[in-house]
């Protein structure tokens, strides 16, 4: 088992961090095809590192292998957002307890600037993940039999992922855009904004807390001032960052109804201009 993900992830000229007891190993630096061989072990970080080095980012020679870890949903929920999203993973991996580990690979580096911006729109479109996990030099399960490989994929390219970031509506011009929009309503509102309504635009709320979440930011954007078509385009914006399923109208039509289902509970004779 552990073979089969560390000749998935690695080549034989590269050295790989595995920790046979412990998270805390971060010296033990070995070569990819002893790190395959090994007959014990729990974790290994995902990236390679320096021939004699640690577990640490400055010593990574390459950052391509992207890990993805769901800690807050049901296995049955993290297989579907997996299937759903269609994430182009190279190897998923039981942690044993509650969580997968999703391992997307990349054939080639992605460099520190790059990685660091795939990282960002990955937040976005995967808001379940464990954002701790986005970084290169993170540990991940080995494979064994109480944690076993449930999956093997395929390498793919920088141009296939951007391909499938942006099938969610998050490619490079459209993340840049989305960024704009925050910092400009940000600037504007700074100070002002509800914290719930923050987080909902961020994409930070779990689907499942959204519909509350979207009632009560409906009521925060109405009392700043802001129309009833801003705040229902502002609102279906937040909505199609976890509903990546839906259509740009259905978000529309699904976001207005609670609008205006708040305009009439609210007891609110009219939007403000």
């Amino acid at each position: 088992m552990k073979k089969r993900i560390i000749d998935k992830l690695f080549n034989v000229k590269e050295f790989v961090n595995v920790c046979v007891d412990s998270p805390r190993e971060s010296k033990n630096v070995i070569p990819a095809q002893d790190a395959a061989n090994l007959l014990e072990g729990k974790y290994f970080c995902i990236n390679p590192l320096k021939e004699g080095s640690s577990r640490k980012q400055l010593n990574l020679t390459a950052r391509r292998n992207i890990l993805i870890e769901f800690d807050a949903d049901s296995l049955e929920r993290q297989w579907n957002i997996i299937r759903d999203r269609k994430i182009p993973y190279r190897t998923i991996v039981f942690s044993g307890n509650k969580s997968l580990h999703v391992i997307i690979a990349l054939d080639k580096d992605l460099g520190k600037c790059y990685y660091r911006s795939i990282m960002r729109r990955l937040k976005r479109v995967l808001p379940e993940a464990d954002a701790a996990c986005f970084e290169p030099a993170r540990l991940s399960r080995l494979a064994t039999d109480s944690q076993p490989l449930e999956e093997v994929g395929e390498v793919i390219t920088a141009e296939q992922l951007e391909a499938w970031l942006a099938s969610l509506g998050c490619s490079k011009e459209q993340y840049e855009e989305i960024e704009k929009k925050q910092i400009a309503f940000n600037e504007a509102q700074k100070g002002k904004l509800s914290r719930t309504t923050m987080n909902l635009i961020a994409g930070q709320i779990p689907k499942e807390d959204a519909h509350r979440a979207t009632i009560s930011s409906a009521k925060n954007l109405q009392e700043l001032g802001y129309s009833k078509e801003d705040i229902i385009s502002t609102l279906a914006q937040a909505r199609q960052l976890t509903r990546t399923d839906e259509t740009w109208e259905e978000s529309v039509e699904k976001t207005a109804r609670v609008v205006n289902w708040v305009l009439k509970e609210w007891n609110q004779s009219e939007w403000r201009d």
